[in-house]
């Protein structure tokens, strides 16, 4: 009696496990706070509907466990980020220029990681390279890329943004990151593209 007790017990304790890590999250880990009213203009507004865009396609592709203090200034001429995940946007507020300012805070061009991995115009990581070569594929020899941004996948320019391109972007994200020894991974079946 006491084995099949045993058994059962290990047995309800798996299916619960199973059933945990295998439940999606009921809030996704990128997050974000506007600091300023989204009503007060249109660019407001249209800073608030790109990061909503952007939040949500991280969040359903990607884990990057962020949180983002979002402003609007018009004073700023195009718009800038940093690792701490301030985001500040001004003359440029399309979803592209939130996805670009948002590797800013996922690392890109912003930590000393991402300085030490970046050597004669190429990046050094291992899985930011596979990422490239399993997305875009446009070099032999891995990402390129200089102290602010990588290429391709950084988004640099509006031509770059597309559906597939997105997806590309959030593989290459995660890439670098845990490159940089920081956790992040895709979600994606493997049928999904």
């Amino acid at each position: 009696m006491l084995k099949y007790v045993r058994f059962r017990f290990l047995a309800v304790v798996t299916v619960a496990m199973a059933m945990l890590l295998s439940r999606p999250a009921a809030m996704g880990d990128i997050t974000y706070t506007l600091q300023f009213d989204p009503a007060s203009s249109s660019q407001a507004q249209q800073v608030a509907n790109s990061v909503a865009v952007a939040t949500a396609f991280y969040n359903q592709h990607g884990s990057f466990n962020k949180h983002w203090n979002v402003y609007y200034n018009a004073g700023i001429p195009t718009a800038e980020a940093n690792s701490d995940g301030y985001m500040g946007y001004g003359g440029s507020r399309n979803e592209r220029v939130v996805f670009h300012e948002a590797a800013h805070t996922f690392g890109m061009g912003t930590t000393s990681a991402y300085a030490n991995l970046i050597a004669g115009g190429v990046w050094g990581g291992q899985y930011g390279n596979q990422a490239q070569f399993d997305t875009y594929n446009d070099y032999g020899d891995g990402l390129h890329g200089d102290g602010h941004a990588i290429w391709p996948g950084g988004f640099n320019y509006d031509n770059e943004d597309g559906f597939i391109e997105r997806i590309w972007h959030t593989r290459i994200m995660a890439g670098i990151r845990a490159d940089m020894g920081i956790l992040s991974f895709t979600r994606e079946a493997r049928n999904e593209l």
